[in-house]
This record gives structure tokens, sequence and C-alpha cells, in this order.
């Protein structure tokens, strides 16, 4: 049971830190500054907060199902990218934005290929709501991909679509991460009930 509570509980922590990065990436438009601290702040804190709840679920994974490797690894590897994020926002706020702007997108492409393997596990994986659980990884994959997408456009000085693009992106992976915390959670009351 605790391996599956630590799934559940990293899934809604991830949840959670995409919605605080979403909230800076929302400033950052606002302002129109790609340098705003006060949005590369939440950024950096919802990254490492995703980092976190990414951890518990491939801790949680590595427990229930270790023959599931793509799906630990996947895990590993959006944890991987939402650290290299963090850093990325630490380093724009310390004036280094082109510097930021690079590990941002390398994070956001190592997150990209992480959420789209655990979306290929889940449909190989026997969770009730496997297909919800894939859609919502494939989501974020597709919305961290947005989010290097926007990247470019501004290291190209295109701002203005750029930020728009990279906070399009965040909102994709709040919604994916929460359609598969929602998922892993029926999965787990279901299996519980049981």
């Amino acid at each position: 049971m605790f391996p599956k509570l630590l799934e559940v509980a990293g899934a809604w922590i991830q949840a959670l830190g995409t919605f605080i990065n979403a909230s800076g990436q929302t400033v950052i438009v606002l302002e129109k500054d790609e340098n705003n601290v006060e949005g590369n702040s939440l950024a950096l804190i919802g990254n490492g907060v995703e980092a976190f709840g990414n951890s518990l679920q491939a801790i949680g994974k590595t427990e229930i199902e270790p023959e599931n490797g793509d799906g630990i690894l996947g895990a590993w590897l959006q944890s991987a990218g939402n650290i290299t994020n963090s850093y990325a926002s630490y380093q724009i706020i310390r004036g280094y934005e082109t510097d930021g702007l690079y590990l941002d997108l390398f994070g956001d492409s190592i997150q990209s290929i992480g959420a789209f393997l655990e979306s290929l596990s889940h449909l190989e994986g026997d969770l009730t709501e496997a297909e919800l659980a894939s859609k919502g990884q494939m989501l974020q994959s597709l919305g961290a991909i947005l989010e290097a997408i926007g990247i470019l456009y501004i290291l190209k000085n295109n701002l203005a679509e750029g930020i728009q693009i990279q906070a399009f992106g965040s909102y994709a992976q709040t919604a994916g991460a929460t359609l598969t915390a929602i998922a892993i959670t029926k999965d787990f009351l279901t299996t519980e009930s049981t």
C-alpha cells in the first residue's frame, strides 16, 4: 500500500508544481518580461515541487512494478528535467538570461521525453484508468515541447510570442498532470476498496 500511496502523493504534488509553474509563466506574460523575478521565482519553486513529486512517483513505481522500465525511467527523466528548469530559472533571476534559456530548453526537452515514456507505460500497465493516465502524460509531454518551442521563439527575439507559447505549454502540463493524478487516485481507491 505504501508504494502506491507514494505514487498517488507524487502525482498530486507534481500537479501542484505544474500549477505553481504556470502561475509564474502567467506573471511573465502579464509583465511582458522573460526576466521577471516574481515569475521566475514561481517557476523555480514550481519546477522544484514537480521534481519532488516525480521522484516520489519513480520510487513508488519501482516498488510496485520493478519491470516497468519505461514508467520508472520516464518519472526520473521528468524529475531531472524539472531540476534543470529550476536551475534555469535561478540563472535567469541572477541575470544570466541566455544561459538560463538554454538550460530551460534542455530541461523541457528531457521532461517531454520522460512524460512520453510514462504515457506509453500506462498503456501497457494495469491501471483501471490507464487510458486517462496515458492521455494526461501525453498532454504533459506536448506541453513541455510547447514550452521548449516558446524558448526558441524568445532566443530568436520573438519575446511576445515566445512567452505566450511557454505559458500555454505550462497550462497544458498542468491539465495533463491533473488528469494523470486523477487516474492514479481512482486506481488507488478502486484497488484499496477491493
